[in-house]
């Protein structure tokens, strides 16, 4: 956008300029007519007698006494709007940056993750980064990237690096989790381009309040003016519902699908009102291919007043079942009406929307309108990193398929 306000500027330099240089010929022009037509008059009037004369008026006080003559003060003002003019292309060109970076809907960037080293076996580990990430998501706090889907060919460390390349503000945070006894524990450190670390600890023998409180760090470490009543509806206050609800979804980042749908229905039980379970259980259902209960419990949070980046979740949830049930037609539909709903709006959930149409209208066979919403994609995210492989895979298999 700003080279385009530069050529923009520039062009109405040069075309000042242009305009100036015309004025200036064509008043030269009516100079040496004038001129020309003074010694002509001479000439056939007196014989050329008064030319030493007039040659020495005009080398003096020149030949155009007579004659209204352009001020030098009007010469000037040319000049100074140009100089104005670019004083004012300099200033916007370099504090574009500041004036874009103040756009209301311009959000942080961050990726979270546990140390490397950890012990993938411990569902606290697991399931910690997951649900800080809903928290993020959901209460629309950041924009967020996510280790897992880093190209198989790099690893962490270039991967964040080449991240940092992209977006100089990406914040990362490692998470380390654990419990001892009665005591749960979480550390985090967050990393910014620069390598300045800022770490913390937070330790409670009610696992909530200590995710609570780890969430609520963070985010005022992207953004002091956050209102933080939406983490607080995305975590009961109840330690036990809290422990549930991880350990589904550590079972559900296993494929432990009947042991994830066991923690999940005891945390319904528990909680009726903690959405964030039942949204769960809707995945749960409808990997196990009990499709009409996935519709059920999900149609039971269309009914409740949430957030609308829940209600875009339920859409990607509920179209990904009717793609498993083979109705493309309705799952297109949804994805376009959420699309339309929230047109304009900055929020990272609707490129999985897009991602997901892409896809639809592939197996539909309308490549033109996929690579659209690709294209999209691209526009949004400034790279298609996260999903570019697998929509080319399907792009290119299904047009092979059509020219077969």
């Amino acid at each position: 956008m700003r080279n385009y306000f530069l050529f923009f500027f520039l062009l109405l330099f040069f075309n000042s300029c242009q305009k100036d240089a015309k004025n200036n010929i064509d008043t030269s022009i009516i100079e040496v007519d004038f001129m020309m037509y003074r010694f002509e008059q001479d000439f056939y009037e007196n014989k050329g007698e008064n030319l030493e004369v007039l040659k020495e008026n005009n080398d003096t006080t020149g030949a155009f006494e007579n004659k209204p003559r352009i001020k030098s003060s009007k010469l000037i003002v040319p000049l100074l709007n140009v100089a104005g003019l670019l004083l004012l292309l300099l200033a916007v060109y370099f504090n574009w940056d500041k004036v874009d970076s103040t756009k209301p809907n311009s959000q942080p960037l961050l990726l979270i993750m546990s140390p490397e080293n950890a012990a993938q076996e411990s569902w606290l580990e697991q399931s910690s980064v997951t649900y800080l990430d809903q928290i993020f998501k959901y209460a629309d706090i950041t924009k967020l990237k996510q280790i897992e889907n880093k190209p198989e060919h790099q690893n962490r460390e270039q991967y964040i690096n080449n991240q940092w390349k992209i977006s100089p503000d990406l914040q990362v945070v490692t998470t380390h989790v654990f419990q001892n006894e009665d005591l749960y524990t979480v550390e985090l450190i967050l990393t910014n381009k620069q390598q300045e670390k800022q770490i913390q600890s937070f330790n409670n023998q009610n696992l909530a309040l200590a995710i609570k409180s780890a969430s609520e760090w963070i985010a005022k470490r992207m953004d002091a003016s956050i209102n933080l009543d939406k983490i607080n509806t995305l975590i009961p206050q109840n330690s036990y519902v809290v422990e549930l609800y991880m350990r589904g979804l550590s079972s559900l980042a296993k494929g432990e699908i009947d042991k994830a749908g066991h923690f999940l229905q005891i945390c319904m039980d528990e909680s009726p009102e903690f959405y964030l379970a039942r949204l769960e259980m809707a995945k749960v259902y409808s990997a196990q291919g009990n499709t009409e209960k996935s519709l059920s419990l999900l149609d039971t949070l269309t009914k409740t007043i949430i957030f609308p980046q829940i209600e875009i979740e339920i859409a990607t949830i509920r179209g990904d079942v009717f793609d498993t049930q083979g109705k493309y037609s309705e799952a297109k539909d949804l994805y376009l009406s959420v699309l339309e709903k929230f047109k304009g709006q900055s929020m990272s959930q609707l490129n999985d929307i897009r991602y997901n149409l892409s896809y639809t209208y592939t197996v539909l066979s309308e490549y033109e309108n996929a690579l659209v919403q690709l294209k999209e994609l691209e526009v949004e995210t400034n790279q298609l990193e996260d999903f570019e492989s697998v929509s080319y895979t399907h792009l290119r298999a299904h047009e092979t398929d059509s020219y077969l």
